[in-house]
């Protein structure tokens, strides 16, 4: 395959960051591998060279095959293939009446059942992070309220230094001895740009490549802030580091699954907050994240329909679809955000989870080839009917009226008979969280299992039901 010679061009500048400035590692194990694989070090400060970076990343493997509790969530992640995905760490829940809260350990276990319920997903877990949970346990009671009432592919936070073990033990105990044969359970490894890492990232990648888990890397690059205000320089910063996490992994464990995340908002120059939507980052996903994923053999991922608006409005609609379909048609493999997120992944919406749900439903229709045969040209049909008469009474029409898209939530219908079409939208997704929530059914659990995995969390001060009701 060849490649364009921006993405070479990027490709070789990261290659100099890399060997000329290279990455602060905060973590001294993460250092004393990679100085004992051949790579320099000042400190905590690790170069790169290309001849040793490259190999490690070209053993990665190129697709990833996700086996979920229930076999009918299972899934190979790679190639053409798209998956939606929830969001992860979103702190802040609107109401319909545009009011804000935050999150509460109800909520996370409402939308995990939304997201069961729903076929578009294959993954579950992860999307909220309710204030009352403890920071050193938060992923760990996430879990267990996930595995509570999930038998998807399973998405997590990254766990603090301190809960690794305890949250490994319970994944190990909940999937006996299949866990580290299988990919079941990832997070998503961010960087702390400019050019670093922190210790819990670091500690993330080994427990995760140690255990055989896939991890989803991505630069933590802002142009203009954390990177180079110019898209090209800000995507080599975060290709460097998502290029340099990635060897790590490898280091720890060969052939750890690992996904390629790199797209670059930008700064707001007038006020120093992040524009994830703006055409910068659109640009950058749409022209080379995919190509660079590509172009190293690696699975690729990047945020679906999300937004910068501060509410369920038309920018929000706007930019939600701006940034899944440039996603979309790049081929990008995973679509982090597919639902309910609004103001640049800070608040969540149940009201847009359910208009997001019609988008990705939209997405897949448009993305589905158009049939040419003898049904759908329909030729005798056209006969039949002849010229200057109608087709809705016909047989035909009856008989390929449901192979059309319909909406659950967005309003189609003569302008004339249209009140407040906001209201209406907010009662409709009432309506269908409400539908969706009453067709939720709890999967079979071994209750003597989570039982035993509250034993362990039990045994570090922490109980579960203070937190989630079972």
């Amino acid at each position: 395959m060849t490649h364009s010679k921006e993405v070479k061009a990027i490709h070789k500048c990261s290659l100099r960051i890399l060997s000329e400035i290279g990455i602060r590692f905060h973590c001294e194990k993460s250092v004393e591998m990679l100085k004992a694989y051949g790579f320099e070090t000042d400190g905590d400060v690790v170069k790169f060279d290309e001849d040793k970076l490259m190999p490690l990343i070209e053993q990665t493997p190129s697709t990833i095959s996700f086996e979920a509790k229930n076999k009918r969530w299972s899934t190979c992640v790679g190639h053409d293939r798209s998956e939606f995905l929830p969001g992860y760490g979103i702190p802040i829940i609107m109401e319909a009446d545009r009011s804000t809260r935050y999150a509460t350990c109800a909520d996370y276990t409402k939308v995990v059942k939304l997201f069961e319920v729903s076929d578009l997903f294959n993954f579950n877990g992860l999307t909220l992070h309710p204030e009352e949970l403890p920071a050193d346990y938060a992923a760990t009671l996430m879990l267990l309220d996930t595995l509570l009432h999930s038998e998807k592919n399973l998405l997590l936070p990254m766990g603090s230094t301190k809960e690794l073990p305890l949250l490994f033990d319970i994944l190990k105990l909940w999937f006996e001895k299949e866990l580290e044969n299988r990919a079941r359970v990832t997070t998503i490894i961010n960087t702390l740009s400019p050019l670093q890492m922190s210790r819990d990232t670091l500690e993330n990648i080994h427990a995760y490549a140690e255990h055989g888990q896939p991890i989803i890397v991505t630069g933590g690059v802002m142009a203009g802030a954390s990177g180079p205000i110019t898209s090209a320089g800000a995507m080599a910063v975060g290709n460097a580091e998502t290029l340099a996490a990635i060897a790590l992994a490898q280091l720890v464990r060969p052939k750890t699954p690992a996904v390629y995340g790199a797209s670059i908002p930008a700064a707001d120059m007038s006020t120093g907050s992040w524009v994830l939507c703006g055409p910068e980052r659109t640009k950058s996903i749409k022209q080379l994240s995919k190509a660079l994923g590509t172009f190293y053999g690696l699975p690729t991922r990047n945020n679906g329909s999300v937004c910068d608006a501060q509410g369920v409005n038309i920018q929000a609609g706007a930019e939600s679809m701006a940034s899944l379909m440039a996603a979309q048609d790049a081929g990008i493999n995973m679509h982090m955000y597919s639902a309910g997120t609004i103001g640049s992944v800070s608040i969540f919406s149940y009201e847009k989870f359910i208009s997001d749900l019609d988008m990705l439903t939209w997405i897949r229709n448009y993305d589905t080839p158009i049939e040419v045969n003898e049904n759908t040209l329909a030729f005798d049909v056209i006969k039949d009917v002849g010229i200057g008469k109608e087709y809705l009474t016909h047989r035909h029409t009856f008989a390929n009226c449901r192979s059309l898209w319909a909406s659950k939530q967005w309003v189609h219908r003569h302008a004339n008979t249209a009140i407040n079409d906001y209201d209406e939208l907010i009662e409709r997704g009432q309506k269908e969280v409400d539908k969706m929530l009453n067709a939720y059914k709890a999967p079979k659990v071994d209750l003597n299992q989570h039982q035993e995995a509250q034993k362990l969390l039990s045994h570090h001060g922490i109980s579960y039901q203070n937190y989630f009701s079972a």
